[in-house]
């Protein structure tokens, strides 16, 4: 029997709000900056070599602009004239406010393009889907909810975000929860490698990332059998407590203090955990664990790898956001026993997760590698956008180039090598439980995940914000490719109702496989599309579309997206306010 799901409430057209509300209060000429500048095109970006054989970024948008199937993907799209005009005439903050978030001129919600589901329990939980069609909706994942925390902070919706967080603080603050992180701190003098040997094996369990959402709304441990060594979900987490904390560090300097008053009025039968915040806990967890050298199953859950680039890197970003805390506001804001060993946890962390780092992410140019067993994973994107732990320019083109080489579909992002997750044919595989895909039939094609374009689009924006900024320089290239994901981003928006067969497991005493139908309805954000190969249009056509699976919508993918679209609005913005000419880049330009 499937437990009914909690109560969640809704916070799509509060975030639709807060989108066309958001503080556009730029202003580019605090540095003396000159009071006008004109558009530099320089070559760095679209002529970064992908192959030996000369191809370059470049080259890969206007093949993927000018795909077949690309333009049959956006045919029929309510933004198509959007999606398919040429990425130098660029998409305004008045496209933006009517065309996707919906907002008339009076200010009223209208017709947005997307149905924004996100939402939050009571408790502060957030499912990684509303669909009622997917498991997600009865589950919450530490990164999932990281993730749509920061697209909150990002749009301004403090408060929320706050609940997150302080949901995921109190539920590893839990006695079974923090006694697992705790324990890799146990007798380390004596047994030094044990913490990371431990955590290694699995002995002894991890400290769970996947969680069921009980009826009440509240986190608890899921008894489903998941790979929960996941050390970039863990710092995932940090990285988002501390970057609301710096963020708002001077409307609510509390923020921190007060987080630790309600953890510590958790557990008052146990008064040896106030002596140590969880924060702190767990960041001398990793520490010990060695996260820099050890083996994790990273964002997709799956193969446990060792050094796995993206996870080490988000680690970075967290503990470099919290130094950026502490070094500015002290460190009497959380409890912390022994204060100088945190300290040499944190520093240690910095700098060991900075040289792994550049073992996988070199600075002369080379690609970037996830890990020996997946060398070219798209998880690879999440250290350009939103856990940048202060990669060189070079480190971020090695990125760029081993996604742009190996990760790019048709229509969205492809995980990683071999993934038959949810690929082509996975809803009538009848060797697979009901979400694999058979990989080794010819013409198999990985699913294409919505999650990335978004993420690089904002990348781009932040690169023209800087350059802005520094130079008083627009630039043109970061400025196209930023409008080029945001296209795709647009696209992912289901155009229309679709329907389809999938084997299911039927999950009773007896469970067997059946076949359900899945429905998704339009305006969603798919977590991925997959190619459907029976599918006949008509007889001049070539067979096969791609259709939205049945985790529509994703809830972390809505959240890149309120996170690229607040981005769009705020720099664009600042274009028409400084540079009146700027849609001389743009001349057709809607009214």
């Amino acid at each position: 029997m499937v437990a009914a799901s909690p109560t969640i409430t809704p916070l799509g057209s509060r975030a639709v709000t807060a989108l066309s509300s958001s503080n556009r209060e730029l202003d580019l000429n605090r540095g003396g900056l000159p009071p006008h500048a004109t558009p530099k095109y320089e070559s760095t970006l679209r002529t970064i070599p992908i192959s030996s054989s000369g191809l370059t970024i470049g080259n890969r948008i206007s093949e993927l602009t000018s795909s077949n199937d690309f333009r049959r993907f956006i045919s029929g799209h309510p933004l198509q004239d959007l999606i398919g005009r040429p990425l130098d005439q660029l998409i305004s903050t008045d496209e933006i406010s009517q065309r996707i978030i919906g907002i008339s001129k009076d200010g009223s919600i209208q017709d947005p393009a997307i149905d924004f589901e996100i939402g939050l329990s009571d408790k502060g939980a957030m499912p990684a889907s509303t669909s009622a069609a997917s498991s997600y909706s009865r589950f919450g994942w530490t990164r999932d909810m990281a993730n749509k925390a920061r697209a909150l902070i990002d749009i301004g919706m403090h408060d929320e975000a706050k609940k997150v967080i302080t949901c995921l603080a109190k539920t590893y603050n839990k006695p079974e929860f923090r006694d697992q992180i705790a324990s890799y701190l146990w007798h380390p003098d004596f047994y030094p490698d044990q913490p990371r040997e431990r955590y290694a094996s699995g002995d002894g369990g991890h400290p769970p990332i996947r969680f069921a959402i009980d009826q009440s709304g509240e986190l608890t441990r899921s008894n489903q059998g998941w790979a929960h060594n996941q050390i970039d979900a863990v710092g995932a987490w940090l990285h988002v407590t501390f970057y609301l904390a710096n963020k708002i560090a001077d409307k609510d300097p509390n923020f921190l203090r007060d987080l630790d008053t309600e953890l510590k009025s958790q557990n008052v039968d146990k008064p040896q955990y106030n002596t140590d915040s969880i924060l702190s806990v767990t960041f001398k967890a990793l520490n010990k664990i060695h996260c820099w050298n050890n083996y994790d199953a990273g964002a997709w859950e799956d193969y446990s790898q060792l050094k796995r680039a993206s996870s080490v890197g988000i680690v970075l970003a967290a503990t470099r956001e919290a130094k950026k805390f502490f070094n500015t506001n002290g460190y009497h804001q959380i409890s912390i026993f022994n204060h100088d060993d945190f300290i040499g946890s944190l520093n240690n962390l910095d700098a060991r997760c900075e040289q792994t780092l550049e073992e996988r992410i070199p600075k002369n140019g080379e690609f970037a590698v996830e890990c020996d067993s997946f060398p070219s994973d798209a998880a690879l994107a999440f250290l350009l956008y939103p856990y940048n732990p202060g990669l060189t320019d070079e480190q971020e083109k090695a990125i760029l180039k081993t996604i742009y080489q190996n990760r790019m579909g048709t229509v969205g992002i492809s995980r990683r090598d071999h993934d038959e997750y949810v690929g082509s044919g996975y809803n009538t595989n009848v060797h697979s439980s009901g979400i694999y895909a058979n990989k080794f039939t010819g013409d198999y094609k990985p699913a294409e995940w919505t999650l990335f374009d978004p993420i690089l689009s904002t990348h781009f924006l932040n690169k023209v914000e800087k350059r802005l900024s520094e130079r008083g320089e627009i630039d043109q290239e970061s400025l196209e490719l930023s409008e080029f994901h945001l296209r795709r981003s647009l696209a992912h928006i289901t155009k229309e109702k679709s329907a389809y067969m999938k084997r299911h497991y039927s999950g009773a005493d007896n469970g067997h496989m059946e076949y359900i139908k899945i429905t998704v309805d339009k305006k969603k954000l798919p977590e991925a599309f997959f190619f459907d190969y029976h599918y006949l249009p008509d007889a001049e056509s070539e067979p096969g579309r791609w259709l939205p699976n049945e985790n529509s919508p994703l809830l972390w993918t809505e959240a890149n997206n309120l996170i690229m679209l607040n981005k769009q609005q705020e720099v664009k913005a600042l274009l028409e306010k400084y540079y009146s000419d700027i849609w001389q880049i743009a001349p057709n330009r809607a009214a």
